[in-house]
């Protein structure tokens, strides 16, 4: 009886750690998700470069995945080289990729052959030199609290950005594209930042111009109240009359090199569109040989 009991405790004891051990793959995964997202989240510096992930994208039955990052650098900033690789942090396996320039600011990550049980992706991006010809991709001590800390440094050299597999739905249309296509969606992406820029400007604009109205009324309300004030009095209703009429021409001289802002940006938005159209072109011409 003594051996059966053991046995049946055994038995029981296995049962549980079992549970526990796939019970995240019987039920659905409660673990914290550690992702870098999109967009303004996965903003980060690398030597005074803003780096941003503007899109990215897998499909599961193909095993391929990209991502799209937008770097913006200084004017002065010249001669950077940027390189990118990937991992998976669960397995401890590289990733193949392929780390492509597409614009000045635009550069695609290519994926290649992602594990079908891909849990978190480790991509890491960076400045290469002679010096430092190659990143550094270690899954063995990812410590992601010290990696978020890095994004806050004007002077790192590389950082680590983190996809969880609960964060990046698969898509059968994602697929390695053309140049072309890449041209394509990155001029569609700064049309869309130009005109919302162009939206939120013009709105400040007609904002500021109806305080105009409002200031002259009150500049009048002024006038008006000199004709029953003292001699000091209205000493200091001029000086509040000059003072209001001053902000008006600064604010208006404003005004006008906002409004040049605006044509540049518009100008800007046309060129984007010739280019747009200009990689449309090419690639039907590739495609119709």
């Amino acid at each position: 009886k003594t051996d059966k009991f053991f046995m049946i405790m055994a038995l029981f004891t296995f049962s549980i750690f079992g549970f526990l051990y796939f019970s995240r793959t019987i039920f659905s995964d409660d673990s914290a998700i550690t992702d870098s997202g999109t967009g303004l989240v996965s903003k980060t510096q690398i030597k005074g470069t803003t780096i941003e992930i503007v899109e990215r994208g897998y499909n599961a039955a193909s095993g391929y995945g990209e991502i799209l990052f937008r770097f913006e650098q200084p004017v002065l900033t010249v001669g950077n080289q940027f390189d990118a690789i990937a991992g998976e942090a669960t397995l401890k396996t590289m990733i193949e990729t392929e780390f492509e320039q597409v614009s000045d600011q635009y550069y695609v990550l290519k994926m290649y052959n992602i594990p079908k049980k891909w849990r978190q992706l480790v991509v890491d991006v960076g400045v290469t030199s002679e010096n430092k010809p190659d990143l550094n991709l270690s899954l063995d001590s990812l410590d992601i609290t010290k990696e978020e800390k890095k994004k806050d440094s004007e002077t790192t050299e590389q950082v680590t950005y983190v996809v969880d597999y609960r964060s990046l739905e698969s898509n059968s249309k994602i697929k390695e594209k053309q140049e072309e296509d890449y041209v394509i969606q990155y001029t569609l992406i700064e049309i869309g930042y130009i005109e919302k820029l162009i939206e939120s400007t013009t709105k400040d604009i007609e904002t500021t111009e109806k305080n105009f109205a409002l200031l002259e009324q009150k500049i009048g309300k002024l006038e008006q109240d000199k004709k029953y004030q003292t001699a000091a009095d209205q000493v200091k209703t001029d000086s509040e009359i000059s003072s209001i009429q001053m902000n008006i021409i600064e604010t208006k001289k404003v005004i006008e090199k906002t409004i040049k802002t605006v044509e540049e940006l518009k100008l800007k938005k046309e060129k984007l569109i010739e280019r747009n159209h200009d990689a449309e072109q090419t690639k039907n011409l590739k495609n119709a040989k």
